[in-house]
């Protein structure tokens, strides 16, 4: 009969994180040298030891937990590149994040994704032909510029010479006739950037809240090793004492 298989829990999934966090520098280097992969399966045997000495975890093998965090990595790789879709649809607008939160310790960095050549739904592609150009602007701001076509000008220009006429003089608001459109790039890189420092301003308090709970540990543990070896100087002092009033009872029943 096939064993049944066992979820992990949300504390489960958070706990583990914490461990990966306390060991990223080797578990997520990317070094291809032959020492690397021994030291990843060495911290993953650590891991999976301080995982599983919690009573109300699952015991899990270090292969099994390996598997586990590349999920978790995988699940957040398609929630960042739906919302960075999300942001580019909108040019940079409100973005509505999911409702489901299941990210106690933040693993963006890990995961952190590119979409290569996006383009926001404000964005106009010129047709062929068309003297269209785009440049840009001081502000990082795209500028849609388009200048007057020069060939249909000296081509006018020769046909009114040709007919002797005299050529009529047309409003123009100046010598180039130029549109600007600006588009919210930079705003929507503005905005992407602001939220990464915030991820990244979040990862650094829970890595300040990790150290701090870490160092009550050791100070909790200091002060229990303390205790037990005052406990074990107190009795050391009763067997002296109970061994020097043997002592004087033998002594005693000597002389009699």
């Amino acid at each position: 009969m096939a064993q049944q298989r066992v979820y992990y829990t949300s504390e489960e999934r958070t706990y583990l994180k914490e461990l990966v966090l306390s060991h990223k520098n080797i578990i997520e280097c990317k070094q291809t040298d032959k020492v690397t992969p021994a030291k990843k399966k060495k911290v993953w045997a650590t891991i999976a030891e301080q995982f599983n000495s919690v009573a109300e975890h699952t015991a899990r093998t270090p292969d099994q937990l390996k598997k586990c965090w590349e999920n978790i990595k995988n699940r957040k790789k398609n929630e960042l590149r739906e919302e960075k879709q999300q942001r580019m649809a909108t040019g940079g607008g409100v973005y509505n994040p999911p409702t489901k939160v299941d990210d106690d310790v933040d693993i963006t960095p890990f995961v952190d994704i590119e979409i290569k050549g996006a383009i926001d739904s404000d964005t106009v592609v010129p047709g062929a032909g068309s003297t269209t150009e785009y440049i840009l602007g001081s502000d990082n701001v795209l500028i849609l510029q388009e200048a007057v076509d020069t060939e249909q000008g000296v081509e006018n220009s020769q046909v009114n010479t040709t007919t002797n006429e005299t050529p009529r003089k047309t409003e123009s608001t100046g010598p180039l006739t130029e549109r600007r459109t600006h588009y919210s790039r930079g705003t929507a890189i503005d905005k992407e950037l602001n939220v990464r420092l915030e991820r990244v301003a979040e990862l650094r308090k829970q890595e300040s809240e990790l150290h701090q709970s870490r160092m009550r540990q050791e100070a909790l543990k200091e002060k229990e090793a303390e205790l037990k070896r005052d406990e074990a100087q107190v009795r050391l002092d009763i067997a002296k004492l109970e061994l020097e009033e043997l002592k004087k009872i033998c002594h005693k029943q000597l002389k009699k």
